[in-house]
């Protein structure tokens, strides 16, 4: 049985939890009374099963990062030295593990039975078509001493896969790389690097003997890449298959490690790619479908390099290298082994024996690539040993997925730059990994990237931080109420590398040494390498070769094919660098879009300056980069079009639990240039120095603070300065003051003499956080007023006036009590339901029964209501089916009982409550001779709810679920006078009392880190209830008909707000109310028929009415005698 995990996190744990779902103890109600015995069976033998209580657990301050980091690093953890080499550690401590990430797998299928690839978060996607030309799978199996079936296909051919494990088509490889990539983390056997991601796997359909060279069709591959782009995926691994193999002399395959063409010199790979254009007839390769998958699309494709000991990879990884546009969304993978797994195990080398990073080193990752541990086909608790870029591959498309939940508003192409920017090659003990030099001996200059492992190994501590590098134009895009915090040192050395070598590539590939010269190949024969030949050094025996290919029936390519292929490809390449000089985009830059708010710490060396569009932006004076000039380093440059800029000197950091960072000297500052739109802040609290600050017109300027505690002592009546010492100031009379505070005023002076520029912080002293909102959110705004500590209070004090009247007024709203007050309302409509069928209105004197002293009846009840308690303005809608039987157990009096199921649907705007609903109850009617009648009973409701809503608080937004029972208990009575009755008509005066208990769950809702915990209060009131019902007899054809009708006057005290009591974050305790019951009009209109001798059929209309309640209810129902 496929066993369901689920991870969230348990504020009273203070860590995550891991329930197993198969084993839940919580489901919704059921309809029956067969499924109730079911259930409660159920609940008895879930409380008796365990679940996974997670060890590890989310560091709160920077204090507990180290003992957070530990946690995770259980024996489940530690079967994979990988996770380690990755300090995958650091990235859960922090809280995050791929959460709400979709990952993409191409590869032999998963076996969707394993325990460690089964649950909820595993997806198989399906793909079919046509294949689009004539091939084979695997081309080297007619070679050997015992050939076997090649796997040929036709175009035409029509197929369809599904990406789940199928015996005697696949085989385990790509099972154990989805173990590697996002196993479950459940406490047994092993676990994945993106163990929170959603997986979704597609199928090569075949094993990983699929032969990667120019064989594997465009459809086949182009239908399955598009279903796992189809499917939100933002990253595809691609581990399959095997390389392009040579063929020796005596026809056997070449030994495994040297089993491919040689690929050392910019010829030798260029070789392969002329086979891809002449094998596809120049028509599209599947390498080219996986472009064409992602192209324009936010999804980034992984292939492997491959394990042969060669310099460069095979050509799918190095597709970006001959189309350049493609480099963005591609990452190419080498191997990493240990040292020393006894001795030495935290020590790394790069496995020479795999291929390297070579002409793809700009887009080269190394991954841990030996000794492994991951799920096995061979059962659905079995694991198995791994090895190979196969392996290597899914621990960087792990890593990648935990750091797109660490940046979910950077695009995957974004958190691909973070991915390759923060990686790593140094070992624990500061040395370079064996493998970091280049391929000449040399190591690269420091930031730079290595011919042999590219950037390096994913560092998921360093990937916390923020990017490492730039490598063009960064636009960051940080939506209302996020925060972001950057503390790496941000270069753009790798950059100024990757310049280096374009501008002096393109210089060579043009016709007069220029980078704007006509680009020219040479037509000289021997700058091409037009057959399979290779050097002694690239092959086993130690002796020069021309191999066959397998599969490849002419190896030989022709001079004018290699000009013309060469050339296609030079223009491409110069293309894309001539545009990169065009844009200025061999400086780096970074953008600042989006309402959230990004601080820069690091000590940031990038050229292209910053710009801020919206949101806020803060920083040292030295995280903004720099301008080069002749005598050395030059300040940065940010330009203000919109949105809010300052300049601080210490931040604490509560995003990645750095705790307090300080600026550090530095050689450069920073200028900025505040234009209409924009805002420059003075921080108080904060006293810092700039370069030049020039206002255009229609700038603004304002004082603000990132420092909480500064907050606090201006709220408390100490005003609070900050200073901005400046080097030069300008246009300040252009600029206006433009501050948006509930409860601050600001004053900025400038010093012409000092070059200071000082602003002032000061409480405004008519105003507080008690002064806002109305109802509900004024007794919120009290509240946290009178507490003046938690989180809430503290980001409140930053507010606007119209953020905190919208905060007061998301959290005060009182939709979920009124929800309760509606299920009253409902109630009483169930109740004049049960009454009726007690009364059977004018029955035994206009409807002729059959002898007995036995009735059943079913009534079926909708209602539609609008209703407006408090600030609620919301639909409802309730249906209950009921069956009934009563007797008689006396002349006068007689008893039923009922059982019934329905639901109820609560909404308005971005709330809304569903919940399944249990009716029972007992009633009964005694008659006092021909004078009266009095009917009474007990309703039981039972509501299984579901419900959810968008939390707004100040410029955050949070959208939470969440579920809980609700109950609804209630005693009537009622006494109705019959004197009136005739055999023509009946007209009954009635007088009635109900006594009602309701009470409901309490739930939880979280925004922006702040969790409100809200109880409702069990709630006891009465209903009066002073009416007339009356019903006339007709004959209707040969049917008996009566036309029955009900008014009344309903009169609610007692309890008759619902209210609860919200636990504000940390920031006091508020009393909230729903909307007052009171008095109600209700209306009743309907017929009844008699069928038969034994059964009577009805049809009737309910509504209700007051000032804050419509309601209208239809009602059908069928009775018969026995």
């Amino acid at each position: 049985m496929n066993r369901i995990f689920k991870t969230k996190w348990s504020d009273s744990h203070k860590q995550y939890v891991v329930t197993d779902e198969n084993h839940s103890n919580k489901g919704k109600t059921a309809k029956s009374a067969v499924t109730l015995a079911v259930s409660a069976l159920m609940l008895v033998a879930g409380a008796a099963s365990a679940t996974y209580i997670e060890p590890g657990f989310k560091a709160q301050d920077a204090a507990q990062m180290g003992q957070a980091k530990t946690s995770w690093e259980t024996a489940e953890y530690q079967k994979n030295w990988g996770l380690s080499a990755l300090k995958a550690s650091t990235a859960y401590a922090l809280g995050f593990h791929a959460q709400s990430v979709k990952v993409g797998m191409m590869d032999s299928g998963i076996l969707t039975t394993h325990k460690e690839l089964s649950g909820d978060r595993w997806h198989t996607v399906a793909a079919s078509g046509e294949f689009t030309h004539d091939g084979e799978r695997y081309p080297q199996y007619a070679y050997g001493r015992t050939p076997q079936d090649t796997g040929k296909y036709k175009k035409g051919d029509k197929f369809t896969v599904d990406g789940a494990y199928k015996a005697g088509v696949n085989d385990n490889h790509g099972t154990g790389c989805a173990g590697v990539y996002a196993g479950n983390r459940d406490g047994s056997g092993m676990h994945g690097v993106a163990w929170g991601s959603d997986f979704y796997s597609a199928n090569t359909g075949g094993s990983d003997d699929m032969n990667y060279g120019p064989f594997p069709d465009y459809g086949f591959f182009k239908a399955g890449y598009d279903a796992l782009v189809n499917s939100g995926v933002k990253i595809i691994n691609n581990s399959f298959g095997t390389n392009l193999k040579q063929v020796d002399e005596r026809g056997n395959i070449v030994y495994y490690y040297y089993s491919g063409p040689e690929l050392t010199t910019v010829h030798d790979i260029e070789y392969e790619y002329f086979l891809f254009k002449k094998q596809y007839n120049e028509g599209p390769s599947f390498v080219d479908a996986a472009w064409d998958a992602v192209k324009g699309k936010d999804v980034i494709q992984v292939f492997t390099n491959g394990n042969n000991d060669r310099a460069n990879p095979y050509h799918r990884a190095l597709y970006p290298y001959f189309n350049p546009e493609a480099e963005a969304q591609w990452i190419a993978i080498a191997g990493l082994k240990q040292v020393d797994s006894l001795n030495a195990p935290s020590n790394y080398k790069l496995e020479v024996k795999f291929n390297e990073a070579g002409y793809a080193k700009y887009w080269t990752l190394v991954g841990p690539g030996q000794n492994g541990n991951t799920a096995n086909i061979a059962g659905d608790d079995k694991y198995g040993r791994y090895g190979g870029t196969s392996m290597a591959a899914p621990f960087v498309s792990g890593a990648f997925a935990v750091l797109a939940s660490r940046y979910q508003d950077m695009s995957a192409l974004q958190v691909r730059e973070v991915l390759l920017t923060t990686a790593n090659h140094k070992n624990t003990d500061g040395t370079d990994m064996e493998g970091w030099a280049n391929a000449s001996g040399d190591a690269p200059a420091e930031g730079e990237v290595s011919d042999r492992m590219g950037w390096g190994v994913p560092d998921l501590e360093k990937g916390m931080y923020g990017l490492g590098q730039l490598s063009g134009k960064f636009e960051y895009n940080l939506k209302a109420g996020n925060l972001d915090v950057w503390s790496n040192d941000i270069s753009q050395i790798a950059l100024d590398q990757r310049a280096r070598e374009d501008l002096a590539w393109l210089k060579s590939a043009t016709e007069d040494g220029t980078t704007d010269g006509k680009v020219v190949v040479s037509n000289v024969l021997t700058d091409y390498k037009l057959t399979n030949t290779s050097t002694a050094s690239a092959n086993q025996d130690g002796r020069e070769h021309n191999y066959d290919l397998a599969g490849i029936k002419d190896k030989n390519i022709s001079l004018e094919d290699a000009k013309k292929w060469r050339l296609e490809y030079y223009e491409k390449r110069a293309a894309a660098i001539r545009t990169k000089i065009a844009n200025g985009l061999y400086d780096g830059s970074l953008v600042k879009n989006g309402d959230g708010t990004l601080v820069l710490t690091g000590n940031n060396t990038f050229r292209g300056g910053v710009t801020l569009n919206e949101g806020s932006l803060y920083g040292f004076n030295d995280s903004f980069g720099i301008t080069e000039t002749a005598a050395g380093k030059a300040n940065g440059l940010v330009t203000v079009n919109g949105g809010k800029f300052g300049v601080v000197n210490k931040y604490d950091d509560k995003l990645t639990l750095k705790g307090t960072i300080t600026d550090g000297a530095s050689d450069h500052s920073v200028d900025a240039v505040i234009n209409a739109g924009g805002t420059f802040l003075v921080m108080a609290g904060q006293d810092v120095e700039m370069g030049t600050l020039t206002f255009k017109d229609g700038a603004g300027y304002s004082v603000s603070s990132t420092d909480i505690d500064v907050l606090k002592a201006a709220y408390e009546g100490n005003a609070q300065t900050g200073t901005v010492k400046l080097d030069k100031l300008t246009g300040l009379d252009a600029a206006a003051a433009n501050p948006d505070y509930a409860l601050f005023k600001t004053e900025l002076t400038f010093d012409e003499t000092s070059s200071i520029l000082t602003g002032t912080l000061s409480a405004d002293k008519s105003l507080s956080l008690a002064n806002y909102g109305s109802g509900n959110g004024r007794k919120i705004g009290q509240a946290i007023d009178a507490e003046r500590t938690g989180a809430l209070f503290e980001s409140l004090l930053s507010a606007s006036k119209a953020q905190v009247e919208s905060t007061y007024a998301s959290l005060g709203d009182d939709f979920y009590l009124n929800s309760r007050n509606a299920s009253i309302v409902n109630g009483l409509t169930l109740t004049r339901a049960v009454k009726d069928q007690a009364a059977g209105i004018g029955e035994g004197r206009v409807v002729e029964m059959a002898d007995g002293n036995g009735r059943l009846w079913a009534t079926g009840i909708g209602a539609w209501s609008s209703i407006d308690y408090g600030s609620s303005d919301m639909d409802s809608n309730f249906y209950a089916g009921l069956i009934g039987a009563e007797v008689d157990v006396a002349d006068s009096t007689k008893i039923g009982v009922f059982f019934g199921a329905g639901t109820t649907e609560n909404k308005a705007g971005s709330f809304k409550v569903e919940s399944n609903d249990i009716h029972v109850g007992l009633y009964g009617l005694t008659n006092v001779e021909d004078i009266a009648s009095i009917h009474y009973g007990f309703i039981y409701t039972h509501q299984s709810a579901d419900a959810n809503r968008t939390l707004t608080v100040k410029d955050l937004a949070g959208y939470n679920k969440w579920s809980g029972d609700a109950d609804v208990t209630q005693i009537f009575a009622e006494a109705a006078f019959k004197g009136f009755n005739t055999a023509a008509y009946s007209v009954e005066p009635y007088f009635g009392l109900a006594w009602i208990h309701a009470e409901s769950d309490g739930y939880s809702e979280s925004v922006g880190g702040m969790t409100f915990t809200t109880n409702p209060e069990d709630q006891d009131l009465q209903v009066s209830s002073l009416g007339i019902r009356a019903g006339v007899p007709f004959s209707f054809g040969a049917a008996k008909v009566t036309l029955k009708g009900d008014l009344a006057w309903n009169h609610f005290f007692g309890d008759t707000e619902a209210e609860a009591r919200m636990n504000l974050a940390g920031s006091g305790t508020a009393l909230i109310k729903g909307g007052e019951l009171s008095d109600m009009a209700t209306v009743g209109l309907g017929v009844e028929a008699q069928l038969s001798k034994t059964a009577t059929f009805g049809l009737s209309y309910t509504g209700a009415y007051d000032g804050d309640v419509t309601m209208h209810g239809l009602r059908a129902n069928l009775r018969f005698a026995f």
